[in-house]
């Protein structure tokens, strides 16, 4: 029997559905500026979670809220940087998000990092949240 369409083990747990995933409350930071490195330890795992979400909770008078569609800021209110480590334990961050749109969701192009740093803007409250599955 062969497979029309075979997936790989890391393919197969890196990006769940959105359909399966819900959000973990992590807290509310701010207002900023705030700098905080997250972990969600589980064994040895340092970063159990798919992704993050965020809802800004304040933001400054004049901080350019635009709200169509999605609500944007003017300046970024947000900065992930997912960090890695490599096979002879030096660390990088694999990726950098700056965040200008509220109520998000956004999901590492590789599991299992080891920490997620995040920067939050001057004045700026934002409530995170761990994307993980059911």
């Amino acid at each position: 029997m062969v497979l029309a369409n075979p997936i790989g083990v890391i393919q197969e747990f890196a990006h769940p559905p959105w359909g399966i995933l819900s959000r973990e409350l992590i807290g509310t930071f701010g207002p900023g500026p705030v700098l905080a490195s997250l972990t969600r330890i589980r064994g040895a795992v340092n970063v159990d979670a798919y992704g993050l979400a965020w809802s800004v909770s304040t933001a400054p008078a004049g901080a350019g809220r635009r709200v169509r569609a999605v609500t944007t800021y003017e300046d970024q209110f947000l900065q992930i940087a997912v960090l890695y480590t490599e096979l002879l334990g030096n660390t990088f961050f694999g990726e950098v998000q700056n965040v200008q749109i509220d109520g998000q969701y956004f999901m590492w192009q590789q599991p299992t990092p080891t920490a997620v740093d995040i920067w939050i803007f001057p004045n700026f409250s934002v409530t995170l949240y761990w994307l993980v599955s059911l």
